[in-house]
């Protein structure tokens, strides 16, 4: 129930989407060369100490409930970190805050918005942006040393790998022989019978499609339903490029659409793409993303990839 009170919360809190940015066709994947010099990489942050805890995703939050009876939220949206922060407080019911700040060795001290009550009680809430036009809003309560710790630990290395977490993983399968690999901070999940994985709120996804048309005739037509489903519901939404592509390493066809979301909880860009494999089997990945077109998340090389 407090899930759900939570996630309807955000979807009325006044936080603004991130400003639309021009459409571009990129590569699939870009992955920034590693620094070199060892004097240049710096010490991995110290792991979340979340022993004992129980993850639970119920879209779009996930939490950690802790032995100890620490409550951990984590909220990914569209926007900058002080929009999603304050879209956080929103769902959270907030009525003020008191800035504490939780010391950071070796750099400047993290800023935590302390809560004497909200819908998760006392508690401490932070942003962070993740990638320009995304940011996370973490919150932990009670609020004291240990959610301080927990909090700066998040916003400094992400989520941990959740499998041990979860009280039930499924490795997605999209299709027969095919198993993804879920990334680090990232679940399972299955939406209209396509397995895959939820990051934040990016998304990969594949499934095997029925029929005898080619893979060109079924992108045509998927398009020309979304289309007019936008329409219908007075949505700008663009196909912004279309290209051939990999399926899952098959030639396929791809498009890249992009379209204002209702939320800042819906991405707005995807990419699309269907091919046939050698055995005649039809198969269509479809991977989603928050912020600018171009930062296409890397894990969606696992089953697209894009010449542009």
């Amino acid at each position: 129930m407090l899930i759900s009170l939570l996630a309807a919360s955000f979807l009325s809190a006044r936080v603004h989407a991130a400003a639309p940015v021009a459409p571009v066709a990129p590569a699939l994947v870009t992955v920034p060369a590693a620094p070199t010099d060892p004097a240049l990489v710096a010490p991995a942050p110290a792991p979340p100490d979340l022993a004992g805890c129980k993850a639970s995703w119920a879209p779009p939050l996930l939490t950690f409930a802790c032995p100890d009876k620490v409550f951990v939220a984590s909220l990914t949206a569209g926007g900058s970190a002080d929009e999603v922060l304050n879209g956080g407080m929103t769902l959270l019911k907030v009525n003020y805050s008191v800035v504490d700040e939780v010391p950071r060795p070796g750099g400047a001290p993290l800023k935590v918005f302390t809560v004497p009550g909200s819908l998760i009680g006392p508690a401490g809430a932070t942003s962070v942006e993740r990638r320009p036009g995304v940011a996370e809003f973490l919150a932990c309560s009670p609020y004291g040393a240990r959610c301080g710790a927990l909090l700066l630990a998040l916003v400094d290395g992400g989520l941990p790998d959740l499998r041990p977490y979860l009280e039930t993983w499924t490795d997605p399968v999209p299709f027969p022989g095919r198993t993804l690999t879920v990334p680090r901070g990232c679940h399972p999940f299955l939406a209209d019978q396509a397995p895959g994985f939820v990051c934040g709120f990016d998304s990969l996804q594949g499934v095997v499609v029925n029929g005898d048309e080619e893979p060109a005739e079924l992108l045509a037509a998927s398009m020309q339903a979304r289309m007019a489903a936008a329409k219908e519901n007075n949505r700008d939404m663009k196909q912004t490029a279309l290209a051939d592509c990999r399926v899952d390493g098959t030639p396929g066809v791809c498009s890249l659409t992009t379209r204002p979301p209702h939320s800042p909880l819906e991405p707005r860009h995807d990419i699309v793409g269907y091919a046939r494999r050698p055995d005649g089997v039809v198969i269509v990945a479809n991977c989603r993303w928050g912020g600018e077109a171009a930062g296409i998340p890397a894990f969606c090389g696992q089953l697209l990839t894009w010449t542009p």
